[in-house]
């Protein structure tokens, strides 16, 4: 009996976006389905690969990251550097010296630090503020024009913000990314102030949420005036009923009986003098998911010798990561290949290799 693989077509695609220029240039988007569902769409520019660097030391990093950039990490040039050595696609450069509570570094200074992360490599930039919105509208908007012509995704725009930092792109030729993770209403709605500014959509990149929040927060079944507001957006009863019904879901796929792996984006967090990286997912759900869960693992690179490796990363349970180790076999890091991710965490649990 034939089996028929069904498929959904769907009848747009994600805007294709140029990062940097000249023959070290960048795509990303141009996709009409979903990640690798190529069956149903196609998927013309591979996914991107970014390295983090911050223009201070971090203080706070695991010695499993800080190892692999050992006596560079004073000097977010040289750190840059090692990165592009690493084969990283991009470079995200975070001012966090900017932040009041850290350095509170000026414009200019922030300006000539992105200067000099811009001439010491050839792939494109990724420039992110300290997360403060009125301190970032100043550095942005001088980091942008320093470095004009250079077309660096910078960011991020919000809602409070958006108009200077959107500006200041406009003039000086680099991308934004549109940033609001509680709200997909309030995110399109962002991204059309943006456009009628004048910045084109292939010159946005969204900062998105997980794609099943996604789903469930746009659901056709969540509706009524208890749930929805007048334009469509959701009420406080309506958030209540999404974070219920994902609650709900990530319980049902604990209790199958299967092995469920849930992919999450990390949010960074800036707590006192640490960064604290937990599970983004809108509504305060991501405080319960640790409770829901067996095991919470990072996906990072390593390099051994020439080669650069994919691991999993499982940190101490109470240090400055979500994680957890409920079954209490899951090594502090294994060795995953690109396809063989799931069987080598098996067999890792497992005393195997």
């Amino acid at each position: 009996m034939a089996v028929n693989i069904i498929k959904e077509k769907y009848s747009n695609r994600i805007n294709e976006v140029v990062i940097g220029t000249g023959p070290h240039a960048v795509k990303a988007g141009g996709d009409s389905t979903l990640p690798f569902l190529l069956f149903e769409g196609e998927m013309p520019n591979r996914p991107l690969a970014a390295l983090e660097i911050w223009d201070i030391e971090p203080k706070q990093w695991p010695e499993i990251l800080t190892s692999e950039f050992e006596g560079v990490m004073s000097d977010p040039a040289a750190w840059a550097g090692k990165c592009e050595e690493y084969g990283a696609d991009l470079i995200c450069l975070t001012l966090a010296s900017s932040h009041p509570d850290n350095l509170n570094s000026s414009p200019a200074q922030c300006a000539e630090t992105a200067r000099a992360v811009a001439d010491a490599v050839k792939v494109p930039l990724i420039i992110m503020g300290c997360g403060v919105e009125e301190k970032d509208v100043q550095v942005i908007g001088e980091v942008c024009r320093v470095l004009e012509g250079r077309n660096c995704l910078v960011g991020c725009a919000k809602p409070d913000n958006y108009k200077t930092i959107t500006a200041s792109c406009i003039v000086h030729g680099h991308s934004l990314i549109a940033s609001n993770p509680l709200d997909i209403n309030i995110a399109k709605q962002l991204n059309i102030l943006v456009t009628e500014m004048g910045l084109s959509p292939n010159r946005i990149v969204i900062d998105p949420l997980g794609e099943a929040m996604d789903k469930l927060i746009d659901s056709p079944e969540i509706k009524g005036p208890k749930y929805r507001t007048g334009d469509g957006g959701l009420t406080m009863a309506g958030w209540g009923e999404v974070k219920k019904q994902m609650r709900n879901f990530i319980k049902f796929l604990r209790d199958t009986k299967k092995n469920v792996i849930i992919v999450s984006h990390v949010s960074e967090i800036q707590n006192d003098q640490t960064i604290e990286h937990r599970i983004q997912v809108a509504t305060k759900l991501s405080d319960e998911i640790p409770n829901m869960v067996d095991v919470i693992s990072y996906l990072g690179v390593r390099k051994e010798g020439e080669d650069y490796k994919r691991v999993l990363y499982t940190p101490t349970q109470g240090s400055n990561f979500d994680s957890k180790d409920r079954t209490g076999t899951v090594p502090m890091t294994v060795e995953i290949g690109e396809t063989t991710g799931w069987q080598d965490l098996m067999n890792a649990m497992k005393g195997e290799k």
